[in-house]
């Protein structure tokens, strides 16, 4: 037996996760070592081939061995104390340390101990303490059955009746590999939460949800942290996980339909998992048909502001066409003799056309400061009265009170 355990522990089976990367193989011993030189913490993950899914180092077996090896050789250390049924000589002793903090177990009809209610429940998780185990604590009157005892286990019983009519009143489902597990009670569902067998983020479903929803958005989740995987993200499986659930699942049902006797139980388990699978499919499509007539309502919202929005940019440039063929139609132009080559830059006679180069202002004086009283545009022909010279601006007379800007030095704006 001792040699098949060393050839186990030799076996390169295990990998740690560095980020998004899975490290290994490696043997136990090496992972061990990594753990004790502090290379991997309580929350490294790591991951055994076989296994079903990557999980800290804290709640593995090598993590339990570990704190159950030190268990072990304090209690070797430790002098034996009376026999289990001499617990009056028990409580006298040791008395260093708190009662409270004290805890024996039964090994044979020899008590093993002190220890503390951690290590206590270490030795249960690894399977060397079971519920019916006999323990003792300082301070107590008798022994108890672990089960009976003040340490909270996160595996204790549940009361078969109380299971029974949770489940009937409420059905939960988990998601598993894209299938769905269960039924099962809601207590049933947090005592998997309890010992990391569902998560935090693990999908679950009962009748009247609309859908499948992570756990930590149910009722099912109390908030505490041993439901919520590691934020460190789940890295790439090396070696393909064996997938045996289905195998499994099928052992079981005959099994099961053999003990009681017939093919009954086989068909309506059938017949539960169609009908869940029915109602699954017409929550699925009567969401899909919700959605479907928001999407076209919201379609028919943005076309009717399109052509509201479009109506409104007709109407503005409607207005505008009115504006631009109003002020055409109250320009005049007058053709005269154009005036002699010998004037002045300021005269008055009785008119020169002149064509406007670009769209230009018309103002109450000859300045850019002035007043804008209308405008003339590109290619109108205007009557130029007289003309006068502000700085390097050389403007005309239209009308009375009517001026134009001819020439600003560098551009001839009207010629």
């Amino acid at each position: 037996m001792r040699s098949e355990k060393l050839t186990e522990a030799g076996k390169q089976e295990w990998y740690y996760a560095d980020g998004q990367n899975p490290v290994g193989p490696f043997t136990e011993q090496e992972i061990k070592d990594f753990y004790t030189s502090g290379k991997l913490q309580d929350n490294s993950l790591i991951y055994q081939d076989g296994s079903k899914d990557w999980i800290p180092f804290k709640d593995s077996s090598l993590k339990m061995e570990e704190v159950a090896s030190e268990i072990e050789e304090k209690a070797v250390d430790e002098e034996v104390v009376e026999p289990v049924d001499d617990s009056e000589d028990l409580k006298n002793n040791e008395t260093e340390a708190s009662d409270s903090s004290k805890w024996y177990y039964a090994k044979g009809n020899q008590p093993v101990g002190p220890n503390t209610e951690e290590e206590i429940i270490a030795l249960y998780q690894i399977g060397r303490l079971d519920e019916n185990s006999q323990v003792y604590q300082e301070g107590k009157d008798n022994w108890v059955t672990l089960n009976e005892s003040d340490i909270k286990l996160s595996t204790k019983n549940v009361d078969t009746q109380n299971e029974s009519n949770n489940q009937v009143a409420d059905d939960w489902y988990y998601a598993e590999n894209g299938q769905s597990v269960g039924p099962f009670s809601e207590e049933q569902m947090r005592q998997f939460l309890r010992t990391n067998k569902i998560y935090g983020e693990t999908y679950v479903y009962k009748k009247g949800l609309p859908d499948w929803i992570p756990l930590k958005q149910s009722e099912l989740f109390d908030g505490f942290t041993y439901a919520v995987q590691p934020e460190q993200p789940k890295p790439q499986v090396v070696a393909e996980k064996p997938n045996n659930t289905n195998r499994n699942l099928l052992i079981v049902l005959i099994i099961l339909v053999i003990l009681l006797g017939g093919c009954g139980v086989g068909y309506a388990i059938y017949q539960n998992n169609k009908q869940h699978e029915y109602e699954i499919a017409k929550i699925k499509e009567e969401k899909a048909q919700i959605e479907k007539e928001k999407e076209e309502e919201k379609l028919k919202k943005e076309q009717a502001e399109a052509e509201k929005e479009q109506a409104q940019q007709d109407a503005q440039r409607a207005h505008e066409d009115a504006a631009i063929a109003k002020s055409r139609s109250n320009t005049k132009i007058v053709t005269v003799p154009r005036k002699s080559s010998g004037s002045s830059s300021s005269h008055s006679d009785s008119g020169t056309p002149m064509t406007a180069n670009y769209d230009v202002n018309v103002r109450s004086a000859p300045s850019k400061d002035a007043t804008q009283v209308d405008y003339i545009y590109s290619g109108t022909t205007v009557n130029i009265i007289k003309t006068v010279q502000n700085g390097n601006e050389t403007w005309g007379q239209i009308g009375d009170d009517r001026w134009v800007c001819i020439n600003d030095g560098n551009l001839t704006i009207i010629s």
